[in-house]
């Protein structure tokens, strides 16, 4: 039985589409494919871009900084959506 205070997330096969949620927790040590969105802010003016760095105290990946794709992939899935 699940805390009804854990972090639930999305579990997805390789298309992307949610197979069940679990606790993250749990995802994690099952080491299954969690549903992950980045969100990168890019300044027009300054062509600066803001990359995520993880949280410090997380489970998994702790500090890791983020890859940022700047062009849509070659698949024509959209930005991001290669694997």
């Amino acid at each position: 039985m699940h805390d009804k205070y854990d972090e639930m997330i999305d579990v997805v096969d390789e298309l992307d589409n949610v197979i069940e949620s679990l606790p993250k927790e749990e995802c994690y040590q099952r080491k299954l494919r969690p549903r992950i969105v980045n969100i990168a802010v890019i300044d027009p003016v300054t062509r600066s871009i803001a990359i995520q760095q993880r949280g410090l105290k997380i489970s998994w990946q702790p500090g890791v900084l983020l890859r940022v794709r700047l062009r849509p992939c070659r698949c024509g899935r959209g930005l991001g959506r290669c694997r």
